[in-house]
């Protein structure tokens, strides 16, 4: 079998996508692949910072908790204050035989394995009825969608209330987060699947850059074979093109992103293929 990992990263926002691959061994002197994407909101903080945790102390431990604890102590380390500083987090492991899955918030992961599976991770959003369960919600914005190559839709959509360190509100698109000194639910989302040594498999992590970009559920039904630039240039056309959406009155009117800061999103994405030779 051949394996490939690429990654790659457009900061078309605020500057606060983090994405990071490589190969490692973990507590037991086993060896495994990693994919890392990581989505910050907020102040710069805690996205600026990241880079200098540990990572390869982190991504050892095999469990959940033991890796978002060791996580949560970088933070505390490396960051001054998190206060309304926050990031998403998806890691993928890749053994000989399992795939590992850890996220807290939107950074979807996307795994096929052959032609006969495809999994996404649930977001830690409002779209996401058990979080929705766990949470209150407010503040509600005009949020869009992407129809097709052309056509883009607008929708309303609430955000997350939570109460920080200083008795202030704060509304969050996500409910679970690294940052913001702990208010969010420390909880990270896991979820493995077996491997055999034949199967040919693909997994793609990557920030809302992307996936807000998106109207196909399935990305790497569509393209099997593409590398992380290809997606991250796909999103970056998309962010940049004229799009039509219908009005009230069902007539046609253009919309563009625009240039303000903060209407276009970053975009990283990191992607591991493993193929016969």
């Amino acid at each position: 079998m051949r394996s490939n990992i690429s990654y790659a990263i457009k900061l078309l926002g605020y500057g606060q996508d983090y994405v990071k691959t490589g190969q490692l061994k973990d507590i037991d002197n086993v060896s495994f692949y990693y994919l890392l994407v990581a989505d910050g909101h907020g102040g710069h903080e805690l996205i600026q910072n990241i880079n200098m945790f540990d990572w390869d102390n982190i991504l050892k431990y095999k469990t959940a908790k033991d890796i978002l604890s060791n996580i949560n102590r970088e933070i505390l380390l490396k960051c001054n204050n998190s206060y309304r500083s926050g990031s998403t987090l998806s890691i993928v492991k890749i053994y000989e035989s399992k795939i590992f899955v850890y996220w807290l918030g939107d950074s979807q992961v996307h795994i096929k394995i052959n032609d006969e599976a495809y999994f996404k991770t649930d977001n830690h959003n409002t779209e996401n009825t058990d979080e929705l369960k766990k949470h209150n919600t407010t503040h509600e914005i005009n949020t869009f969608k992407i129809l097709n190559d052309h056509e883009i839709g607008f929708k309303k959509s609430k955000y997350f209330k939570f109460q920080n360190i200083k008795n202030e509100l704060e509304y969050l698109s996500v409910s679970r987060c690294l940052g913001h000194n702990f208010i969010t639910l420390q909880h990270m989302d896991s979820i493995s699947y077996n491997i055999n040594k034949d199967d040919t498999f693909s997994i793609l992590v990557a920030s809302d850059g992307l996936h807000d970009m998106l109207y196909e559920p399935y990305i790497l039904n569509k393209y099997p074979d593409k590398d992380a630039q290809f997606f991250v240039d796909l999103a970056e056309n998309r962010w940049n093109q004229d799009w039509n959406y219908i009005t009230d009155d069902l007539k046609y009117k253009k919309y563009k992103f625009s240039e303000i800061k903060g209407e276009k999103d970053d975009i990283a994405v990191a992607i591991f293929h493993r193929k016969p030779l």
